[in-house]
């Protein structure tokens, strides 16, 4: 069904969890099963780039075109330093600002202090907050307090996983009316 055919209402709903309980996997699994059934996606995951076994930076990927780009480096030093990381900030800005697009249902992966860094993804996220849309983001554990007003908070673990992604599915379809 082409994505004009849709009436969406606003739904938000983070997903937050320990390190390693599946956060990204849900979101790309939640995008490809929406994309499936016609609906339009935009937004970005963010990927671990691993050398030799030892995690040395993050890339950050168009869920709408596949273009993948550094966001976090330890071993291409930029301006901007997190932790041990440096920062692309223009790499970053460059996928994060182009999935805001009204008609889409937004997957953002994730909500972080290293993300915050760029003020003009904060700002764009911030009004996406308060338009009608579809939102689901993965949320870093020391955000949780700051967004889940604004929002469901889905606390994921590996064993419900499945739980919580069928509950997504069902919430986020029942946000979203055919027109035709």
């Amino acid at each position: 069904m082409p994505w004009y055919k849709f009436i969406m209402k606003r739904f938000v709903a983070f997903v937050t969890g320990p390190p390693g309980c599946g956060k990204t996997t849900l979101l790309k699994q939640v995008a490809e099963a929406l994309r499936q059934n016609g609906v339009p996606v935009a937004g970005f995951i963010t990927q671990e780039v691993r050398h030799g076994g030892v995690r040395v930076g993050f890339d950050i990927e168009d869920l709408s075109t596949g273009k993948r780009l550094p966001f976090a480096s330890t071993e291409r030093p930029t301006p901007v330093r997190f932790g041990r990381y440096w920062l692309h900030l223009d790499n970053f800005e460059t996928i994060a600002l182009h999935c805001f697009k009204p008609g889409f249902v937004l997957i953002i992966d994730e909500i972080g202090k290293m993300e915050f860094y760029s003020a003009s993804f904060r700002t764009a996220l911030v009004q996406q907050l308060h338009f009608n849309a579809v939102l689901v983001a993965s949320l870093h554990r020391d955000f949780v307090e700051q967004f889940a007003q604004l929002g469901q908070v889905f606390y994921l673990t590996r064993d419900n996983f499945d739980e919580v992604k069928q509950e997504l599915m069902r919430l986020i379809q029942s946000a979203i009316e055919s027109s035709g």
